[in-house]
C-alpha cells in the first residue's frame, strides 16, 4: 500500500503536485493507494478533483484509493460539500 501525505492549505498548486505524484501509483495493476489529508487546514476543489479522478483510475486498475479525511472542520466541511466523506472510504 502506498500513503501520500498532504498537509497545511492545500491551494491549486498543490493539485498539480498530488496530481504527479498519483499518476504513478493508480496506473499501476491492482493499485492500494491512500491519501492522508488528515493534516489539512484547507483544501481547494482543484485538489479534490485530484483525488476524486485518480480514485476512478485506481478503480479501473482493479484498485481503490482511500482517504483520510482532515481533522479541521473547515477543511472537513469542504469534503463533505462535494460529497466525498459519504462516497470514498474515509477513515
Amino acid at each position: 500500500m502506498d500513503i501520500v501525505t498532504y498537509a497545511g492549505e492545500l491551494g491549486p498548486a498543490c493539485s498539480f503536485e498530488l496530481d504527479h505524484e498519483l499518476a504513478d501509483l493508480t496506473t499501476a495493476v491492482r493499485p492500494v493507494v491512500t491519501v492522508d489529508l488528515s493534516a489539512a487546514t484547507r483544501i481547494h476543489p482543484a485538489v479534490l478533483s485530484v483525488v476524486i479522478r485518480h480514485q476512478r483510475q485506481a478503480r479501473r486498475q482493479g484498485g481503490e484509493l482511500h482517504l483520510i479525511a482532515p481533522l479541521e472542520p473547515a477543511a472537513r466541511h469542504t469534503l463533505d460539500q462535494v460529497g466525498l466523506i459519504t462516497v470514498m472510504a474515509v477513515a
